[in-house]
Parts: structure tokens; C-alpha cells; sequence
């Protein structure tokens, strides 16, 4: 039956396997503790409007990405999806949001524990520090290319292959690691307790660089060092 409470229905089902498969479904946003489930999610963002196919797409596609980042990604703490729900929705072209879709879930694959990079977070990704680290290197060409677009999806794509071929020869910055053994590249510790505690810092101070937890108007400053500044927040929160 064609009807948006089918579509909720999927919501719903990845909504129960998120809390079923994950530690915590915490959020960012300075003003609730929990994620928004993707059921409210789509009671919010499916529009009556559009065909009936599109709507099922944009929630096939979320319920997909959903999934793999659970697979890839077990120890996540932050689950911060509205602004992906959102952008996904707004895509008028249906090949373009599977497109997307399946990149995000290839990188999903690519760096999370089950390969040769296992980092344990989702974070540097959904919050947008790898995003504004590459706008910033080229910032008069790429200040109009968005978190999910996917010319930056596909450099990110690009840049996990190189990676990879990294580890494969150890590298010194990054080497092959023991079964089960999360990758840390950056100075400052990144343990869950950690984590939680810069992330929350730096969300308090406006120092995200994507409001992932919003809808609209969720990104950052685009000349704040968001890098620096997160450095220098784990050093005086492990200093203090």
C-alpha cells in the first residue's frame, strides 16, 4: 500500500536495530540528550507532495546507510542524522540520491572496523571536521560544495583508498594494527569518556563544523580552524 505510514514502518524497523546494536544513541545538539529517531524524522521531512517513489527512495536509502554505519561502526557514540535525512530529501534527481547513497555506504565499509583503517567514530564524518578540512585547502573553489555532496564524497572515497595502501605498507603514520585495534591519528586521546567530553565542549561553544542534529542552516563558520580549536579543547579538558 502506498502510503506514508508504510514508509514510517521502515523508519521504525532501523530505528528498533539501531537501539538494539549500539552502546549509546546520544546527540550533539546542546538542547536534548537523545538522537531524533528516524520515524520523527520522516513524519518531518516526507512531503506528502512528492511522488510516493521519491519518498520511499530517500527512506530505502537512509535505512541503508543506517544499517552499514552499525556494521562498520559499533562503538559510535554520537548518531546525529537529521541534517543527512534532510539533504537527502531535498535531491530532486533519484540517481543522484542513490548515488549518494551507496558512497556513503561504501565509505562506511571503507573506514570503519572491518578494513585495514578501523576508526571507531562516525563523528569526524557526520559533524563535518573532514568536510571543512578539505574546504579549507581550496576554499574559493569548494565553498559551495556541501557536506554530502558528491564531489566530496568522492574525494573522501579517493583518499580511503590512499590510505589503505598506507597501512598496507605500514606507515609510520599509519600502521597495521592488531585485531580489534582502533586507529587514532590525532594527538589527543580518544577514548569513549573522551570523546564525549570534547564533542560536547565544542558543541556547547559552537565549534561543530556541521550542526548535524538540525535540519537547516547547520553549517559552521567556514574560516574557524575547527581542527585547532578541538585540539586545543582536549588539551585542557585532559590537562584540567
Amino acid at each position: 500500500m502506498k502510503t506514508k505510514d508504510c514508509l514510517l514502518n521502515r523508519l521504525n524497523e532501523t530505528d528498533q536495530l539501531l537501539k538494539k546494536k549500539t552502546k549509546k544513541l546520544l546527540s550533539l545538539s546542546p538542547t536534548k540528550e537523545k538522537t531524533s529517531s528516524l520515524f520523527s524524522l520522516g513524519e518531518q521531512l516526507l512531503c506528502t507532495s512528492k511522488p510516493f517513489e521519491q519518498n520511499k527512495l530517500v527512506c530505502q536509502i537512509m535505512s541503508e546507510i543506517i544499517e552499514s554505519q552499525v556494521e562498520n561502526f559499533p562503538n559510535n557514540i554520537f548518531w546525529d542524522n537529521d541534517y543527512l535525512f534532510s539533504h537527502l530529501s531535498q535531491v530532486k534527481d533519484p540517481q543522484v540520491t542513490k548515488t549518494t547513497g551507496k558512497k556513503i555506504i561504501q565509505l562506511n565499509l571503507i573506514y570503519g572496523n572491518k578494513k585495514e583503517i578501523s576508526y571507531s567514530y562516525l563523528h569526524d564524518f557526520t559533524y563535518g571536521f573532514d568536510w571543512i578540512r578539505w574546504i579549507q585547502k581550496d576554499p574559493q573553489k569548494r565553498q559551495n560544495i556541501r557536506p554530502f555532496d558528491l564531489l566530496f564524497l568522492e574525494q573522501l572515497e579517493h583518499r580511503g583508498k590512499e590510505i589503505t595502501e598506507l597501512v598496507e605498507v605500514n606507515d609510520k603514520k599509519y600502521p597495521k594494527l592488531l585485531k580489534d585495534t582502533p586507529r587514532n591519528t590525532f594527538s589527543f586521546c580518544r577514548d569513549e569518556t573522551s570523546e564525549i567530553k570534547v564533542l560536547r565542549k565544542l558543541a556547547a561553544e559552537n565549534n561543530i563544523p556541521l550542526k548535524a542534529w538540525s535540519t537547516e542552516k547547520a553549517q559552521g563558520n567556514l574560516d574557524k580552524n575547527f581542527d585547532h580549536i578541538r585540539e586545543q579543547v582536549a588539551k585542557d579538558s585532559f590537562s584540567s
